[in-house]
């Protein structure tokens, strides 16, 4: 009988006996309630990480959505701050050219969308009554229709706040904003708030009657 370094045992002897190996093999391996349980675990961990990245990106997409929004009714006040003076209110205050900012609510058409509509000088009137679509660019907006209507987000929705800051019944709502000298006003005047949001998020945008964007 061979033997090498010492072993008692005879080479190709196995060395632990033939049953005990077996128990401890199947000692290691997975029940089927255990592969369930680890399969359900996992489950729950990526159903728990789409809802998170889900959630992540509609907040994201509101807060562009808003910050669209603000850029375009500060260009708005700009346009009208800077706009051509050709005629005066029945006050001989200088008036320059007007800018409309007109939104859609949920229940517009289209929905959800706003637009910015420019009203120059009529000479043949003597009055500014020439209202026409001011051009508008918006390389990150997903929809801009031939009548320029600009959809700042596919899951935002857009409303319009009273006062009290419920939301108002309306399908549309509209602004202007007019140069009187060399102070622009919001008319109608006073505050006015837009609401940007879906289910994971809310922006509000206020319009103060001077036009500040905050």
């Amino acid at each position: 009988m061979s033997t090498r370094w010492g072993r008692k045992h005879p080479i190709g002897w196995p060395v632990v006996p033939n049953r005990i190996a077996t128990l401890a093999l199947c000692e290691r391996a997975f029940s089927l309630a255990e592969l369930l349980t680890v399969m359900a675990i996992i489950g729950v961990v990526v159903t728990g990480a789409t809802i998170m990245w889900t959630t992540t990106a509609h907040s994201t997409d509101v807060q562009a959505a808003a910050e669209m929004l603000k850029e375009d009714l500060r260009k708005a006040y700009s346009m009208a701050a800077l706009g051509a003076s050709n005629g005066k209110d029945n006050t001989g205050i200088i008036q320059r050219d007007k800018y409309r900012f007109q939104i859609n609510t949920s229940t517009g058409s289209p929905a959800n969308t706003y637009r910015i509509q420019t009203c120059t000088w009529d000479p043949n009137a003597g009055a500014y009554t020439l209202w026409a679509l001011y051009p508008t660019r918006k390389s990150q907006a997903n929809q801009i229709d031939s009548a320029g209507w600009i959809k700042p987000g596919n899951s935002c929705q857009l409303s319009v706040l009273s006062g009290t800051g419920v939301p108002l019944q309306v399908t549309s709502y509209e602004f202007t904003f007019t140069s009187r000298g060399s102070m622009v006003q919001k008319d109608p005047q006073g505050d006015t708030t837009i609401r940007v949001s879906n289910e994971a998020k809310q922006v509000d945008v206020t319009v103060s009657m001077y036009g500040d964007v905050s």
